[in-house]
């Protein structure tokens, strides 16, 4: 994907000078933006102009090498303990190697970003609802998307990386007087099950037909939704959701029905995108080097303990 400089100025008369504004904006996903302000005499004007943009020139070729090294990733922003954004934090981020997110943390944000950085790799993260994320990968807006589970249709336009990030069970949670027996999916037929919009619960459920799927924007609705009877049962990722109902307080409102099946998680890139593969391998040698090291097991210690 090659990438377009756009240069713009403007300037602000002043007695004796001349404010100048130039803003220098080299986009693809591999994103890279310069602002600069300069004070200049009004006498040989043009000559500073045509100065200051040949400098700009020659800091953008400069910097063709180091967006080599530059990711772009969009990721979901309620996913604890996997990824989660702090309120108020930033949805966009530039992060260096060897820096962290501001208000974002994780078990998978972590692996990733101590994954790439020991390869080199800075990242230019974006943070938002799933539904977002799924369609910047789709309109190749971002490199990777993280942490994305496989299904038929996900394969038919996305590639994988062969390590995941992470594992987990899809889950089935009613409310806690609720005396249902678990006796596989027939047991929900006619019933409405509530479900994360746009995340994936495996082959065996996309394909179910005899249950009524509600899309919840989050798992707070999901669980508040499932507390009135709006839905009958909801279903979402093990882990996280214990996370958030251990947080809230409101475990003792609610009873697990069922594990319907479970999954690793990967980094997922378009089918078109030329630097997928390159992108696969410098993580997986990244995580390499994370688990030799002993760091890989600090993260899983730091964020699930001894579970």
């Amino acid at each position: 994907m090659e990438a377009e400089s756009t240069f713009s100025y403007s300037s602000l008369n002043q007695p004796t000078n001349q404010i100048l504004y130039l803003t220098v904006i080299r986009s693809n996903t591999h994103m890279l933006s310069l602002k600069v302000m300069a004070l200049l005499p009004k006498n040989n004007y043009m000559r500073y102009i045509h100065l200051l943009i040949t400098l700009t020139i020659v800091f953008l070729s400069c910097s063709t090498s180091a967006n080599e090294k530059l990711i772009s990733v969009a990721t979901l922003n309620d996913y604890a303990p996997f990824c989660f954004a702090a309120e108020g934090s930033k949805s966009n981020q530039f992060i260096p190697v060897g820096q962290d997110a501001v208000g974002f943390s994780g078990y998978s944000w972590d692996v990733f970003r101590a994954s790439f950085h020991k390869m080199g790799y800075s990242i230019h993260l974006s943070v938002t609802p799933w539904a977002r994320a799924l369609n910047a990968l789709q309109q190749g807006k971002v490199d990777i998307l993280f942490p994305a589970g496989k299904n038929i249709e996900r394969l038919k336009v996305f590639d994988y990386s062969e390590q995941p990030i992470s594992k987990i069970n899809f889950a089935l949670y009613v409310n806690a007087d609720n005396a249902i027996e678990w006796q596989g999916l027939k047991t929900l037929e006619s019933l409405t099950v509530g479900v994360k919009r746009g995340f994936n619960y495996g082959d065996e459920w996309h394909s179910s037909s005899n249950i009524i799927k509600y899309d919840v924007t989050s798992t707070r609705q999901g669980f508040k939704m499932l507390a009135s009877n709006r839905i009958d049962a909801l279903l979402g990722y093990e882990y996280s959701w214990d996370y958030f109902l251990k947080q809230a307080g409101w475990k003792h409102r609610y009873r697990k029905l069922a594990i319907l099946d479970s999954t690793h998680e990967y980094l997922a890139s378009l089918k078109t995108n030329p630097r997928g593969e390159t992108l696969f391998k410098a993580f997986e040698q990244g995580k390499k080097q994370l688990k030799e090291s002993g760091e890989l097991d600090k993260l899983k210690q730091k964020w699930f303990g001894d579970n």
